[in-house]
């Protein structure tokens, strides 16, 4: 092609004061994003100079692969001018009679469809399927071109050079499963059946490192118990917990994809996504679900460009590194220093009840379940990537209240809503807001968050030390209730309670039962792990049923440090089984097949899986059976355990 260099700065320079040279500049790192998949940001291509230097810089990038006139053309397009000069301006430079009917600039595909029907199973309209997410990705954004690629009678020797080849936003896998959670293909040129585990297709895209992936969709049966598989190399995973018939998953498909396509988050698509199936009255409305990776594609400022809008998505990896939560706690610890208040609290007791704020800092690349990267990590990569405490501010206790009740009443916080934390032993008030941010930021809490910290020494060798100073916190923490629930003003209390702190939460619930009025202040109540003695929390855990709308217990056979607790205290714990034990008006999961970490006491926080069973049960209220559970009998009763 034959241009002059010099003809481009003097068009792109007289045009410099508009703002949409903004959106080609951004445009213009996504063509070579997509291109290249090398650069991270501007500055690596070009450090520092002005917005046109930096422009032109990337042009000679464009340049490289013959792509100079579409980006020019996507230029007009992008503005959507009215400028004729300016569109005179590009046509002298490139004849319009010249340019590319395909505006994508042969980008990789935005939705792969990987289909498979072997001969020998029940005939599939898999062809129906990729047409209906094709007409509603044209239905939803009819101006956007979205890149839809369907591959049919996919054989299994052939998966790995697909997901290698291709690098779409989501990878929408049409194919039959299996009761063990296995995807189904072809198997050889006679079209006999082969499953596939879906941990080894993970493996392939962990090789491929995708930094465009976001979402995984399994369109087979059973292909929920599996989505752990991919949490490490997708933003989220949508699949299916049992059987669904065909025009179920096909109406489900079309409102998932419709709802993309008019820029809502994964979330509200999922719940399209069903809603679409009642619509039609067919059974099956809620066999998907939707499990999340990354809480920042249920953004929509942050997702919904990556499929309808490009720009978007340039723009937002310019964001801050970090974002900021405010946090309401509550202590009966000692300050640190009396003269200097903002210094903290210790692992002493106070004989009195002390109230503030604090600010915790959240990474940008934040993971759901992490509190973040070690510390050698972080020094390798010259950077923090972890949760951290960043300041403290006391307040008195009548400016507290007053504080909490004017951000309830906020007309930001639509929900009305709080949520609690209370944590257990071995813990400082500085890991105590760290958990709370984590948890808060980890199910998308749209309401306040605040915690009370009783005084832990946060040594693990202070195991009989903290069991005295938590029942010397009841008092404490039930004021920080009674208050709550009588001054916030807030519609939704949500609590979360792990480990040792059940044992003054369970005695503060029944001695708060008269004081209230009858009131039910809880709306979840979530008891993680509980270290009480199994027999004690048996005759006093009907004020759980009394004081909130439903009430959830975590209980694991892998806790080791809830087994060495039954050792040192000789008496079953009631989050330690077995034996497994059920109690009236409280649902008892049991946590098992996954992930526990070392010790197998903090999965409440650590695990996806239980992250997203609160995450549903806080923001839809639903039951145990519309979550990620399937009901089992036990010898006292019915108890819950996850499908995954």
């Amino acid at each position: 092609m034959s241009y002059n260099l010099s003809e481009l700065s003097k068009l792109l320079n007289a045009h410099s004061d508009r703002n949409d040279i903004e959106l080609f500049l951004d445009e213009l790192k996504i063509i070579i994003h997509d291109l290249k998949n090398k650069f991270s940001d501007y500055d690596d291509i070009q450090p520092g100079g002005t917005k046109l230097g930096k422009i032109l810089s990337l042009l000679r990038t464009v340049d490289s692969y013959g792509k100079i006139k579409e980006a020019f053309y996507l230029y007009i397009e992008v503005i959507r001018t009215s400028d004729e000069e300016l569109k005179d301006e590009v046509n002298r430079i490139f004849p319009p009679e010249k340019a590319p009917e395909d505006k994508t600039l042969s980008l990789p595909p935005d939705v792969l469809i990987i289909s498979a029907n072997p001969p020998d199973m029940a005939p599939l309209d898999l062809k129906k399927e990729a047409d209906f997410i094709k007409e509603s990705l044209e239905e939803g954004n009819p101006e956007k071109k979205i890149n839809v690629l369907f591959e049919e009678n996919v054989k299994a020797s052939q998966i790995q050079t697909l997901l290698l080849k291709h690098d779409p936003l989501i990878f929408h896998f049409s194919v039959y499963g299996n009761e063990e959670g296995d995807l189904v293909f072809l198997g050889d040129d006679q079209g006999k059946k082969k499953s596939v585990k879906p941990e080894i297709l993970a493996e392939t895209l962990r090789i491929k490192n995708s930094k465009r992936l976001e979402c995984i969709f399994l369109n087979a049966c059973y292909s929920a118990a599996s989505a752990d598989a991919f949490s490490d190399v997708a933003k989220c995973v949508i699949g299916m917990k049992s059987r669904i018939d065909d025009e179920s998953a096909r109406k489900f498909a079309k409102g998932f994809y419709t709802a993309l396509a008019l820029e809502r988050n994964y979330l509200e698509a999922f719940y399209c996504g069903r809603n679409a199936i009642q619509i039609e009255s067919l059974p099956n409305d809620k066999v998907p679900d939707l499990i999340p990776n990354d809480k920042q594609f249920f953004d929509p400022d942050k997702f919904v460009s990556a499929i309808s809008a490009r720009r978007h998505r340039a723009v937002s990896e310019q964001d801050e590194e970090t974002s900021e939560i405010t946090l309401f706690y509550g202590t009966n610890r000692e300050r640190v220093d009396e003269n200097d208040h903002t210094k903290g609290y210790s692992s002493e007791r106070s004989q009195e009840t002390l109230y503030g704020t604090c600010k915790v800092i959240i990474p940008k690349r934040h993971k759901i379940g992490k509190i973040g990267s070690s510390w050698w990590r972080s020094l390798l990569k010259l950077r923090d990537a972890r949760i951290k405490l960043e300041s403290i501010e006391p307040k008195l206790p009548d400016d507290f209240w007053e504080l909490v009740k004017s951000k309830i009443q906020d007309n930001d916080n639509k929900s009305k809503s709080a949520l609690i934390y209370i944590h257990g032993y071995n813990v400082t008030f500085e890991d105590a807001a760290v958990r709370a941010a984590q948890i808060s930021e980890d199910i998308s809490f749209p309401g306040i968050t605040a915690f009370y910290s009783w005084p832990s020494k946060g040594k693990p060798g202070s195991y009989i030390a903290d069991g005295q100073t938590i029942e010397a916190s009841e008092i404490h923490i039930e004021n920080f209730f009674i208050n709550f629930a009588q001054k916030s003003q807030a519609e939704n209390i949500h609590l979360i309670v792990h480990s040792m702190g059940n044992r003054a939460v369970l005695r503060t619930m029944n001695n708060i039962l008269g004081k209230l009025e009858g009131r039910v202040p809880f709306n979840q109540i979530f008891l993680a792990a509980p270290d009480v003695d199994l027999d004690f929390f048996e005759q006093k855990s009907e004020a759980y049923k009394k004081l909130s709308k439903q009430t959830t217990l975590y209980a694991s056979p892998n806790d080791k440090i809830l087994g060495i607790s039954k050792f040192i205290n000789q008496g079953n714990r009631a989050g330690f089984h077995p034996p497994i034990k059920t109690f009236p008006g409280i649902h008892t999961v049991r946590v098992e097949k996954i992930d526990m970490g070392c010790f197998g006491h903090g999965y409440y926080a650590d695990s996806r899986i239980v992250i997203d069973d609160m995450f549903k049960a806080v923001t839809f209220g639903a039951a145990p059976e519309d979550r990620n559970l399937r009901p089992k009998k036990g010898d006292s009763g019915i108890y819950w355990e996850f499908k995954a």
